[in-house]
């Protein structure tokens, strides 16, 4: 203690020593340290000095190639010293042992894998009962109940009950098939969907917990498998849940519970958008499954979770095609069940939730068409190979400052549009001067494309052909562009008939002459198919294409008239209106005038003169025409008014074309109108004039 208590004290020795000659001179060195606290600088740059010397001669080259050489020298020895060494076969043998390894890791692990459940026994005991057996007990619902009545109904043979047998046969049916639309979706969420979730997702998910198959995407190979499987579940239970409470009150599969229960479905599914989704992906979910099974452990955990008693000898594919073909049986379903009611009513409220299923199965299709268009779009974008303006004009003359940004065709991602549509395509024979050459011809919606067949496409075998998704016809083909795109509406179609084409040898073809927009023709191109169906399909195709477009150029223009005219129509319509108010006020105050009393005054006396009876007589006739010219005015006011009212209708629904023409027909009513009171004005002022005779 007494040491230590020294050693802390004193500055020459540390705390965590104890004495002895070491410390002895360590105290030394402690010492000189602090008798040197101010030679502490010279020592720094001594220090430095010495770093560069020694910098200095390790970093030249002499000394840089004599290590190498050195090390060179011992890599030889070394492996001479263990022979062959690690060469490229003793690595492909370590991998191969690795994966063998890891391989048989994953054997035990599937092994020793828990399987998952779908623990809803209540839901499930109904997999094996008949609609009939809901209205034995009605403590049904609860589990137990549903499991011995489950067991008894599997065991016992199927009876007819005598309860039922005054049921109309209407009736009976209509109860059968709302059974068969409840059996149909429990048998779909219990074999398939949560097969695919607890036989095939779940293992994976552990798995991936515990570092293997690290490579494989879940959401890519299942989709939203676990929004379905949401969706199904709770249209079980909701349909189930009716149909125990109705059959305790004596009925069963009434149109207020079914459509109660398919309006839960239609919000939790989203109007199908879930099934939509699932649909949408279905494609490239298989492509995914082809890739994943090139790999020796996806394989083995795909074979090691198909053996599993649940999926019933079904493979994983029938499992994924289970969603899009349910998704269609809906509708027949409800269709069946619209069959077999009787009240108008009912079928009424049947019809409106059977078209809401049919309009989302039908936005379905649309989208599946616009998908696997749009995915052929893009494989016809790589395909094509357009040649640089070097090639198409070899005689142009290009400086070099353009030539690397002429070398490429900006219209390369021309093809992959979404508004695209692909109409037809499909090989055709081009006959020139000298020879034919063979053409591959892709007509969309908007262009027609010629282009010359540079690589043939790959040889599908038997197995490709007969799969459902199999390759497109141009898989691994290159076409190059022959000219131009050519526009739908610069081109015209003339057809070979028969006698034409075996005075000049050509069958089965037809001729397209390419006109420009200045009314040029700037190409002919004879084209002969391989059969009349052929040059029969492509003839349809191109004019039925054609016109579609045509029609899309006028809609498109009457757009562009509706939104550039406004300010004319409007100017136009003021100015005819304002022209027939002028020449109402003029016929008013002349009606005014008319109707005022002949009165003849005395000079300054103020005296009224009467008037003769055969002049009172005639100005009364003269009154009476004028009021019923003045009726008939009026009535060719109103209606003119009427029809003004009809134009404002007209131009608010933006029928520009048609407003154009009304208000050329208001202009010539208002120039005949404008005449016709120039008329009535001179016959009148005769007529007076002959009165005041």
């Amino acid at each position: 203690p007494q040491n230590f208590i020294g050693d802390a004290k004193s500055p020459d020795r540390s705390p965590n020593e104890s004495g002895g000659e070491d410390n002895e001179e360590d105290g030394k060195r402690r010492r000189s340290s602090l008798e040197l606290s101010v030679e502490v600088l010279p020592r720094v740059d001594i220090l430095k000095e010495k770093s560069k010397k020694i910098l200095k001669k390790q970093n030249t080259v002499a000394d840089l190639t004599q290590k190498t050489l050195q090390s060179f020298a011992t890599f030889d020895e070394n492996s001479k010293k263990r022979g062959s060494g690690m060469s490229i076969l003793k690595l492909i043998d370590k991998k191969r042992n690795k994966g063998r390894d890891s391989g048989a890791e994953l054997h035990d692990i599937l092994a020793a894998l828990k399987p998952s459940e779908f623990r809803d026994t209540y839901l499930m005991s109904f997999k094996n009962l008949h609609w009939k057996d809901l209205f034995d007990k009605p403590d049904l619902e609860s589990e137990a109940a549903c499991a011995a009545r489950s067991k008894e109904a599997s065991s016992s043979p199927s009876r007819v009950d005598s309860r039922f047998a005054d049921l109309p046969e209407k009736e009976r049916l209509r109860r059968e098939a709302v059974w068969e639309l409840f059996k149909s979706e429990l048998v779909f969420l219990i074999d398939y969907l949560m097969v695919l979730k607890h036989c095939f997702l779940e293992p994976l998910k552990k798995l991936q917990v515990d570092g293997h198959l690290m490579f494989v995407e879940p959401e890519d190979l299942f989709g939203n498998i676990d929004e379905l499987c949401y969706v199904s579940y709770t249209f079980s239970r909701d349909l189930i849940s009716t149909l125990c409470k109705e059959a305790k009150r004596g009925q069963f599969g009434t149109t207020s519970g079914l459509l109660k229960a398919f309006k839960r479905w239609s919000l939790s599914s989203k109007d199908g958008e879930v099934f939509h989704n699932y649909c949408l992906n279905y494609h490239c979910a298989i492509t995914y499954l082809e890739i994943l099974r090139r790999q020796e452990q996806f394989s083995e955990f795909e074979k090691r979770c198909e053996v599993d008693p649940r999926c019933h000898r079904l493979q994983i594919t029938d499992l994924l095609v289970a969603p899009m073909q349910h998704c269609t049986k809906m509708p027949l379903l409800l269709a069946q069940i619209r069959k077999y009611t009787s009240e108008d009513c009912n079928k009424a409220m049947l019809t409106e939730s059977l078209k809401r299923v049919e309009n989302s199965l039908k936005s379905l299709e649309d989208k599946l068409k616009w998908l696997r268009n749009f995915e052929r779009l893009q494989n016809i974008q790589q395909q094509l190979i357009w040649p640089p303006i070097t090639e198409l004009e070899t005689k142009a003359f290009i400086p070099d400052f353009l030539k690397s940004s002429l070398s490429c065709q900006p219209c390369e991602k021309l093809i992959a549009n979404p508004k695209r549509q692909l109409i037809h395509e499909g090989l055709l024979s081009l006959v020139e001067t000298n020879r034919s050459t063979e053409v591959y011809c892709f007509l969309f919606d908007d262009i027609l494309l010629l282009t010359k067949v540079k690589k043939p496409p790959k040889k599908r075998s038997v197995n490709e052909s007969s799969s459902v998704y199999s390759m497109s016809p141009t898989d691994g083909a290159l076409f190059v562009v022959y000219r131009q795109p050519i526009a739908l509406d610069r081109f015209s179609i003339h057809d070979i008939g028969y006698v034409e084409a075996n005075a000049n040898g050509l069958k089965h073809a037809f001729v397209l002459i390419h006109i420009s927009r200045f009314q040029q023709i700037i190409g002919v191109y004879t084209l002969q198919s391989a059969g009349d169906q052929q040059k029969l399909a492509w003839l349809d195709s191109l004019r039925q294409s054609q016109q579609r477009f045509q029609e899309k150029l006028k809609c498109k223009l009457a757009m562009t008239v509706a939104a550039n005219s406004p300010r004319t129509n409007t100017h136009r319509r003021l100015m005819s209106k304002m022209q027939r108010m002028q020449m109402r006020e003029q016929q008013r105050q002349r009606h005014q005038q008319q109707q005022q009393p002949a009165r003849r005054r005395s000079g300054g006396s103020g005296k009224d003169v009467p008037i003769s009876a055969s002049a009172s007589k005639a100005g009364i006739e003269s009154s009476n025409c004028e009021d019923i010219n003045e009726e008939d005015e009026n009535e060719d006011d109103a209606k003119t008014d009427l029809l003004d009212d009809d134009d404002d209708d007209d131009y608010e629904d933006d029928d520009d074309a048609d407003d154009a023409t009304g208000d050329d027909v208001d202009e010539d009513e208002g120039d005949d109108e404008s005449d016709g009171a120039a008329a009535l004005s001179t016959e009148d002022v005769v007529r007076h004039r002959k009165h005041r005779q």
